[in-house]
C-alpha cells in the first residue's frame, strides 16, 4: 500500500477515493445546493401595481406549482392580493407526490393587487411572505421554505368609469313602466293600479282564496 494513499488520521485520503470513485470501488454521497442556491428568490413591482415573484432554479432542481403560497403580512387597509398567475409548467412522476406539474430552470408569479379607492392615492409599503417546495433530481426533496420581502406600491389613481348607456337598445319592461310612473299623471297611474289588481285577482294563484273572500 502506498503511505502517500493514507491519510494522517489513519482513514484513506482523498486522492484515494478520488481513484476508488472513478474506478467504481467507492460510492460517493451526492452533495446538494443549499436551498437559497437551489432556488434563488428575487420580487419587484410590476406594471400596473402588480407583484413579480421570479425563481431562478439551479440545473438538477424543480419546484413544485401547487406548493406555491403568497400572503400580505403586512398591508394598508384596502390593499389585498388576487390569485397568482403561473405560466405552464412540466409535469412529472415524482417519487414523493406522484404526477405533478413542476418548474425547471426558472418561473415567474404575477401577482395581481387590488386596491380600495381609498388606499390608490398614496404610496403603500407591504411585506410579502411566498412560501414553496422543491426538490432535486436525484432524490432528494427539501422541506416547504417561506422568505419574506418588503415592496413600495406606487400611488395610483382613483378613477371612476363611465355608465355605457346604448340609446338603440331596448329598455326593459320594468324600466317603461318605472318611466311612466315618474312621468304620468297621478289619476291615470291610480287608475292603472287598480286596473292591474282587478287583472291579478283572476290569477290561478288567486283561485285558493275565493272560498275565504
Amino acid at each position: 500500500v502506498c503511505c502517500r494513499c493514507v491519510a494522517a488520521d489513519g482513514g484513506v485520503s482523498p486522492s484515494l477515493t478520488s481513484v476508488g470513485e472513478r474506478l467504481g470501488l467507492i460510492k460517493s454521497e451526492p452533495v446538494f445546493l443549499e436551498p437559497e442556491r437551489a432556488f434563488v428568490f428575487s420580487a419587484e413591482v410590476a406594471a400596473a401595481g402588480s407583484i413579480s415573484a421570479q425563481w431562478q432554479i439551479a440545473d438538477g432542481y424543480y419546484l413544485y406549482r401547487d406548493k406555491f403560497t403568497f400572503r400580505l403580512q403586512e398591508a394598508p387597509a384596502g390593499v389585498a392580493l388576487a390569485a397568482a398567475v403561473f405560466p405552464q409548467g412540466d409535469f412529472k412522476d415524482d417519487e414523493f407526490f406522484g404526477r405533478m406539474e413542476v418548474y425547471h430552470r426558472q418561473v415567474e408569479a404575477l401577482l395581481p393587487v387590488t386596491r380600495s379607492q381609498d388606499s390608490q392615492a398614496a404610496q403603500a409599503a407591504v411585506v410579502l411572505e411566498v412560501g414553496y417546495q422543491g426538490c432535486a433530481d436525484q432524490g432528494f426533496c427539501y422541506p416547504p421554505m417561506k422568505r419574506t420581502v418588503t415592496l413600495e406600491l406606487p400611488a395610483g389613481e382613483v378613477t371612476t368609469a363611465p355608465a355605457v348607456v346604448n340609446p338603440a337598445a331596448e329598455s326593459a319592461p320594468q324600466d317603461r313602466i318605472a318611466q311612466s310612473l315618474l312621468e304620468g299623471n297621478l289619476w291615470v297611474n291610480l287608475a292603472g293600479f287598480f286596473g292591474f289588481g282587478l287583472l291579478l285577482a283572476f290569477t290561478p294563484c288567486v283561485f285558493p282564496m275565493i272560498p275565504i273572500l
